[in-house]
């Protein structure tokens, strides 16, 4: 006897409240056959892998480095400290963000569409767009930290002194007020823009899949939209200048100071530097030519097809390379990692010759009057 099992597939004949702009379209016969129209799932699991070795790999990396600022950070690289937790607290922030959402995109004639992998899929459609707002202030976020980091050295460079609590706290906070403004723009455009061609069925500029999911749709037809692109180059742009700008003064404090500096400081400056130039460099191939290279084709209406939600699933990397490349450079928290799996390692061979010394002893005859235990 066969047994055979039936799904349950709800297809969506008309706009909804939770998918406003898309809608389930039957075949020629007027029939809706779900299972002919599964959309690209290679596509799809290729990015179901980039954000599950993200999300798991970002989220050890990230709170390792939280945990070796917060305990191995001594000497002259404590006054840095705290600028170091701005970088945690940041790709903490965006990989939390980036695991919820998990976006999956697709970019059509000048539509940048995209549908929600993570656990954020299952809220009410409104949210969702509040949660796209989210994802793009962390994502606005990443940037705006960078220059006050920069900020951070060149005040404690200049003042043979690190700032306060406080003063580090209003220093964070001014990073997090200048993404306001792209969480209103954002919002703006995703949730309406869909408006700007109304009775237009958006699931055809998606995947071919039925039922299809809930779209937020970003149409460059509309004002807002193409406001939004704007606004995005400009932070982006904007943050690189000032990061550049306070590069350079501080290096020339830097190099005024020089002789005042004890040859572990001048290591730990240059570790710094370091630091500091690779996270600004990260994001130009993290996430800056990744955003370009959906923008400036959304412009100019070309279709990329699928290599857009690609391109979003390499930004969440960024929480990954971060800490890892931070821990890599600056010796103390190297060090600190490698020898926990030195011991580690040391553990488990101490482990296995105890074992294989154990059954030596059991499988030997030992001399009258020697006890094996």
């Amino acid at each position: 006897m066969i047994i055979t099992h039936t799904v349950d597939i709800e297809v969506k004949p008309r706009a909804t409240a939770q998918n406003p702009y898309a809608w389930d379209v039957p075949e020629e016969d007027g029939v809706f056959r779900p299972e002919n129209h599964n959309g690209q799932p290679v596509i799809k699991k290729i990015i179901e892998y980039l954000y599950f070795t993200s999300g798991v790999s970002g989220g050890i990396l990230c709170f390792v480095l939280l945990y070796v600022v917060l305990t191995q950070s001594k000497g002259p690289l404590k006054h840095y400290s705290r600028m170091l937790l701005l970088c945690c607290s940041s790709d903490i922030g965006f990989w939390f963000c980036d695991y919820t959402v998990q976006v999956r995109s697709k970019l059509t004639e000048g539509v940048f569409i995209l549908t929600f992998e993570g656990p954020a899929k299952y809220l009410p459609y409104d949210f969702q767009i509040h949660a796209m707002c989210w994802y793009v202030c962390h994502l606005t976020l990443m940037h705006t930290i960078i220059p006050a980091q920069y900020f951070y050295r060149y005040y404690s460079v200049s003042r043979s002194m690190p700032m306060s609590k406080k003063q580090t706290m209003g220093l964070y906070i001014v990073s997090m007020v200048a993404t306001i403004p792209m969480y209103y723009i954002c919002y703006q455009a995703y949730r309406y823009s869909g408006s700007v061609k109304p009775g237009v069925n958006y699931a055809k500029y998606f995947y071919d899949e039925q039922p299809i999911p809930p779209l937020i749709v970003g149409d460059v037809d509309d004002i807002q939209m193409k406001l939004y692109f704007i606004a995005s180059i400009i932070v982006v742009g904007g943050c690189y200048v000032l990061t550049l700008f306070l590069a350079l003064i501080t290096l020339k404090k830097l190099d005024i100071n020089n002789s005042k500096y004890t040859t572990k400081t001048k290591e730990m400056q240059h570790q710094l530097t370091l630091v500091l130039l690779f996270q600004t460099i990260l994001p130009v191939f993290t996430s800056v030519a990744p955003i370009l290279a959906i923008c400036v084709p959304c412009f100019l209406y070309i279709s990329t097809g699928p290599s857009a939600g690609i391109f979003l699933a390499i930004v969440s990397w960024v929480p990954v390379l971060n800490p890892l490349l931070t821990i890599i450079v600056i010796a103390p928290y190297r060090r600190f990692v490698v020898n926990i799996f030195n011991r580690t390692k040391v553990n488990i061979t101490s482990n296995n010759s105890d074992s294989q010394t154990n059954l030596y002893i059991k499988g030997v005859s030992l001399p009258a009057g020697i006890n094996s235990r």
